[in-house]
């Protein structure tokens, strides 16, 4: 009987040595590579973008050329007087009161304003007398008006141009 014990052991010894099915063949197994190398998949992946995003980088393929943007000098900044007016709407009377500073392209460019000076004003308060408090309340209102602005006084300039307005002060009451 005791052989018979030996001769089975041996034989499932040299079966699982055959089969794989010993703990080397179990570490080994298809299903714990599966699982393992997934796990340690996804994390590469998750770290890969996730460190992208802290650091603020983008990954740019070996085709595709990364555009680097260059930040712009200040142009040449005047400032405008403060003016009141009233807004458009029914109901209560507002008014708003805004003081401006246009950035310029330039000495030229602030010259021609200073020439202009009266006929700007004039047609910034023809634009902002039409506004109502819907229009200009949100900072969405504020960038259009600004945009509005630029570009109706680039219309009078012929010598230089304004490449933005700042507000010093909006206050709507």
């Amino acid at each position: 009987m005791a052989e018979e014990n030996t001769k089975e052991k041996k034989k499932e010894q040299t079966e699982k040595k055959e089969t794989g099915k010993g703990k080397i063949g179990r570490i080994f197994s298809l299903r714990f590579l599966l699982f393992w190398g997934g796990i340690i998949g996804a994390v590469l992946v998750a770290s890969y973008f996730l460190v992208g995003r802290i650091t603020g980088s983008s990954t740019v393929s070996s085709g595709e050329e990364e555009i680097v943007t260059e930040e712009r000098a200040i142009g040449t900044i005047y400032s405008l007087d403060s003016i009141t007016v009233n807004l458009a709407g029914e109901g209560a009377r507002r008014y708003l009161a805004v003081t401006f500073f246009l950035e310029l392209d330039g000495a030229e460019a602030m010259k021609e304003v200073g020439e202009l000076k009266p006929f700007l004003i004039d047609s910034l308060i023809t634009l902002l007398s039409s506004k109502r408090v819907e229009d200009i309340d949100t900072t969405e209102g504020k960038n259009n008006l600004r945009r509005e602005i630029v570009a109706q006084f680039n219309e009078r300039l012929v010598r230089g141009r304004v490449i933005n307005a700042y507000f010093g002060k909006f206050l709507i009451q």
